[in-house]
């Protein structure tokens, strides 16, 4: 979803909106007294909207906070994150920034306002401003430790794409800090720092990216990328084999080995590194297990998984 500008709320949320908090005691009414209950109860209703992906209602919100609180931030702040989330970066940003100035003394305020405007800029890559407002909002101590690793996190992604490598992985470690179990940041950092030559320590980012019970496929193709460079071919098929499981399944037909391990071993180094035509990323991944697999030693299971693999591009 893209905004060209902040939308007018539907009508028919509007409605059912005021009804229900109507219903919960809150007047909506032109005129009405503002109280914090109020102010309490609309907040957590737009808190709500936005979790279900009712953007419209929350802006309706949104804007009501501000009406009734011209003076308060979390209308602002409100309106800013529905913005972001609906692609509306313009918005976003104004009203983050009228947030930020709102927070006054109110330091965390003021920090998650700027994280809120970092995201709006790297959402429309305007890098220098991106990295501005997430080093503003990254050097509050009194934010989560979830909150700073994924600051931390996106400013590394920031100076990733200003090809500023040293400084992103640094930030991608201190991300892994303050969240030990964040794979994206042990993921972000290994492979940056394979990338530049730092081989052994990215393989070991890897590792801790894979650690937990939700690691993706991605994390996995990309430290069984990193064991094979480093020469570690048996714990590279090992990572192979676990990702292929990962992977929807496939199966393949019975056959006798016909082929010699060396022709077995060649036509998986060549499907999978110099491109080929692989139907799949799973077919360049049994490629990669095989080949990975002879390296080790386990020939006739490397001959297995190249049949396989030439049977899946047949």
């Amino acid at each position: 979803m893209v905004w060209k500008q902040c939308p007018a709320a539907d009508s028919r949320w509007v409605v059912l909106l005021a009804l229900f908090l109507c219903l919960d005691g809150i007047c909506c009414a032109p005129g009405c007294p503002a109280s914090s209950h109020q102010k309490e109860e609309i907040a957590a209703a737009a808190e709500h909207l936005m979790a279900i992906g009712q953007l419209h209602p929350a802006l309706a919100c949104g804007e009501r906070l501000t009406m009734l609180f011209p003076q308060d931030p979390i209308g602002y702040d409100i309106l800013a994150r529905v913005c972001f989330t609906g692609g509306d970066t313009e918005c976003c940003t104004r009203f983050s920034e009228r947030a930020y100035t709102l927070y006054e003394s109110d330091a965390a305020g003021k920090a998650r306002s700027k994280l809120v405007a970092a995201n709006c800029f790297a959402s429309s890559q305007d890098w220098e401003n991106a990295l501005k407002s997430y080093r503003a909002g990254s050097g509050c101590n009194l934010l989560s430790n979830e909150e700073l690793a994924t600051a931390y996190n996106n400013l590394g992604n920031v100076f990733r794409m200003l090809q500023r490598t040293s400084q992103a992985i640094e930030n991608y470690i201190a991300a892994a800090k303050f969240s030990p179990h964040f794979a994206d940041a042990y993921f972000n950092a290994g492979g940056l720092m394979v990338e530049s030559g730092r081989v052994e320590e990215g393989t070991e980012a890897l590792w801790q990216a894979v650690r937990g019970e939700a690691a993706s496929i991605e994390n996995w193709r990309a430290l069984a990328g990193a064991l094979e460079g480093a020469g570690s071919s048996v714990l590279a098929a090992r990572a192979f084999h676990t990702l292929l499981r990962l992977l929807p399944s496939a199966s393949s037909p019975s056959s006798s080995a016909s082929s010699s391990a060396a022709a077995a071993a060649a036509a998986a180094a060549h499907h999978a590194s110099a491109g080929g035509s692989p139907s799949s990323s799973r077919c360049k991944d049994v490629f990669f297990w095989a080949r990975s697999l002879v390296k080790g030693g386990d020939v006739s299971e490397g001959v297995k998984a190249a049949k396989l693999g030439l049977w899946m591009l047949a």
